[in-house]
């Protein structure tokens, strides 16, 4: 799938100050590297200290698993809806 996140990415979304934003924005193009990068970057180094734990591992698994699910039963209802507007166009059989 074109543009999916990885599974093992997650959304994040923050409310920041403006001027903090464009802080930000202009770090990053001075770094040469997208607002994404630099933001990981910082949190990384902020959080080097926290140590997971086998249960949080099993966790970050699981959810890991249940993207690559997620993902696999959606390309595969969108493989079926191209299959049946294909069939459609060729007069074939409607599906019900």
């Amino acid at each position: 799938m074109p543009n999916a996140p990885a599974p093992d990415r997650a959304m994040l979304s923050i409310r920041i100050p403006l001027e903090l934003k464009r802080c930000l924005e202009v770090e990053a193009a001075a770094q040469r590297k997208s607002l994404t990068e630099l933001c990981e970057d910082i949190l990384t180094l902020g959080t080097k200290h926290v140590k997971l734990t086998p249960d949080d591992y099993r966790k970050i698994a699981q959810a890991i698993e249940a993207a690559i699910r997620e993902r696999d039963a959606f390309l595969a209802s969108r493989g079926s809806r191209a299959r049946a507007a294909r069939r459609n166009r060729d007069g074939s059989k409607k599906p019900v």
